[in-house]
Parts: C-alpha cells; sequence; structure tokens
C-alpha cells in the first residue's frame, strides 16, 4: 500500500506577515531587511522570490525600488 505525498499549499498574501527587522547603512546606501512570517496555523510554503511593494493609507501602490539580494 502506497499513500500519497503530503503537499504543502502555496502561501496566499493574506496568510503572511512582514516585520522589519534590522537594516544597515553605509556609504550613502541604507537597506532595510523584512521578515515574513506565517500568520496562520496551517502550513504553507514559498518558492523563489517573494513579490514586494509599498501601499499608502488608500492601498495605492507607492513608487519604490525593490532590489533583491545581500549587497548594495
Amino acid at each position: 500500500m502506497s499513500t500519497a505525498p503530503v503537499t504543502i499549499p502555496v502561501c496566499r498574501s493574506a496568510d503572511l506577515r512582514a516585520t522589519e527587522s534590522q537594516g544597515d547603512a553605509g556609504v550613502g546606501n541604507r537597506s532595510t531587511v523584512y521578515v515574513l512570517t506565517n500568520a496562520t496555523q496551517d502550513p504553507c510554503r514559498l518558492y523563489g522570490y517573494p513579490g514586494m511593494a509599498f501601499l499608502d493609507v488608500a492601498g495605492a501602490m507607492l513608487r519604490d525600488t525593490v532590489a533583491r539580494g545581500s549587497a548594495y
């Protein structure tokens, strides 16, 4: 008898909370680290790089540059 593998669903935006962590600054550059946390009781998974956007109080997207990586 064979059992089917467990499939963990992909996290939805509503499942995640982003919090600001300690960033760094130097030579005219500034970085901020954001930590994503699963806000539900159920497991979920991320695949690849999550997208990110900054919104104003009305929910409209603000123009900003989001860079992925560990260097300036």
